[in-house]
C-alpha cells in the first residue's frame, strides 16, 4: 500500500450456529494513509469517524473511548432517545425474575440520563454521507470510517464518497437478523464481525475483507472493585422467556435448587461492583454466541460459569476451562455450583 500504515481495528430464538471452519480466521489489515500531521511526540493521529446510535452501553461508545486515546475521533448520528426507552421498557416488563421498577431505576433512567450525543447529531434511519461530510470541521477529512452495529437505527449510505477505508462492525448476527447486515456490510471495504461462526456467510455474500474482532471490556468500568461477597449467584442480564428460554430455563433451576441467585438491570460500574460481590457469575449464551458478559465477569474478578460454547464460537482459543472459568454443561451444572461455592 502507497505511503500507508496498518491499523488492526481491535480494542429470539434461532437454530444454534453450527457453521464450521476450516481454519481459523486472520483479521484482516485495514490500511490507512499515513496522517500529515503528528503528534508532538512523533506519534500518528489518526482522525476517524465513527458512526453509531450514542448510547452509555453500547460497542459503539467503547470503542470511541478506546479510539480518543489515541486518535482524533469525530461521532455521527443520533442518541438513544425517549421513544427508543420507552420501547425498552415495554420488553423490561416481559422479564421473567426482574421487577420493572429495579430496571427503570438501575438501567433505564441512568442510561437517559448518562445518554450523550453525537459530535454531528443525525436523524434516524438511512442517511447520505454527503450530510456527515458536509459539517465536519473545516479541513477535517477522516482517515478512517467505522460503523458500529446499532441495528438499523443509523446507517449512512453512499460510502464510495468516502476517500479512506469504511469498516462495518456487526455486532448481533447471532440474534437471527443477519440477513440485511450482510446486504449492508458489502457496502464496505472491511466487515468485522463479534461473532465467529458467521464469517463464511458474509464472505460468500461478496464482502471483501471479513476477519472476527470478539466482544471485550473495559477495566475502568467493569473492573474489580473491594467488596465482600454476598451473593452465591449473579446475573445480570436478560430473561424475556420468548427469547431467552434455556437461560430462563437454567436460572430457574438454580432457584429450585435452593441457590441463593441475584438477578438485575445493572449497568456500567455498578454492574462491576454488583459482579464483584458475586461469588459466582452466571452466564448462558443466546445462540452459541461468545458474549460480552464472558468478558465483562471475567474483568470483575468474580468466578464466571458460562455455557460450553462450540468451537467455532473461539472461546476456547481464548481461556481454559477450569483455568480462567468453569463451562458447564445442561446435566452438571447444579453439581458444579455446589462444587465451586464449597472450593
Amino acid at each position: 500500500v502507497d505511503d500507508g500504515d496498518e491499523v488492526f481495528v481491535a480494542v429470539c430464538k434461532v437454530p444454534r450456529a453450527k457453521v464450521l471452519q476450516t481454519e481459523k480466521p486472520k483479521a484482516p489489515a485495514v490500511h490507512v494513509k499515513a496522517p500529515a500531521v503528528q503528534s508532538p511526540n512523533g506519534e500518528r493521529r489518526l482522525k476517524v469517524l465513527v458512526s453509531h446510535v450514542s448510547n452509555p452501553i453500547s460497542m459503539g461508545r467503547y470503542y470511541v473511548d478506546a479510539f480518543r486515546q489515541a486518535h482524533d475521533v469525530i461521532t455521527c448520528g443520533p442518541v438513544i432517545d425517549s421513544g427508543e426507552l420507552k420501547q425498552w421498557r415495554e420488553a423490561e416488563e416481559q422479564h421473567a425474575f426482574k421487577s420493572i421498577e429495579a430496571a427503570q431505576v438501575e438501567k433505564l433512567d441512568l442510561i437517559g440520563r448518562l445518554a450523550q450525543p453525537c459530535d454531528i447529531p443525525m436523524e434516524r434511519g438511512q442517511v447520505d454521507i454527503a450530510q456527515v461530510l458536509d459539517k465536519l470541521p473545516k479541513g477535517w477529512q477522516p482517515d478512517l470510517m467505522m460503523w458500529v452495529d446499532s441495528a438499523t437505527g443509523f446507517m449512512p449510505m453512499g460510502l464510495e464518497k468516502l476517500d479512506c477505508p469504511t469498516v462495518c462492525l456487526s455486532v448481533d448476527t447471532h440474534t437471527g437478523q443477519s440477513d440485511w447486515r450482510l446486504q449492508y456490510a458489502k457496502l464496505f471495504s472491511h466487515t468485522y464481525l463479534v461473532h465467529n461462526q458467521f464469517i463464511d456467510q458474509f464472505k460468500a455474500a461478496g464482502c471483501p475483507f471479513v476477519g472476527w474482532l470478539p466482544s471485550a471490556c473495559a477495566p475502568e468500568i467493569h473492573g474489580q472493585i473491594p467488596a465482600n461477597k454476598s451473593y452465591d449467584i449473579g446475573f445480570v442480564g436478560q430473561t424475556h422467556r420468548q427469547w431467552h428460554p434455556h437461560r430462563v430455563r437454567l436460572l430457574d433451576r438454580l432457584v429450585h435448587a435452593g441457590f441463593d441467585v441475584h438477578i438485575e438491570s445493572k449497568i456500567l460500574q455498578e454492574m462491576a461492583l454488583f459482579n464483584s460481590r458475586s461469588k459466582i457469575v452466571f452466564n448462558r449464551s443466546l445462540n452459541g454466541d461468545l458474549n460480552m458478559r464472558v468478558f465483562e465477569s471475567l474483568c470483575s474478578g468474580s468466578m464466571l460459569l458460562t455455557d460450553r460454547l462450540d468451537d467455532n464460537a473461539l472461546l476456547n482459543d481464548l481461556v481454559k476451562d477450569r483455568e480462567h472459568l468453569v463451562m458447564y454443561d445442561d446435566d452438571n451444572l447444579e453439581e458444579l455450583v455446589r462444587y465451586y461455592l464449597k472450593n
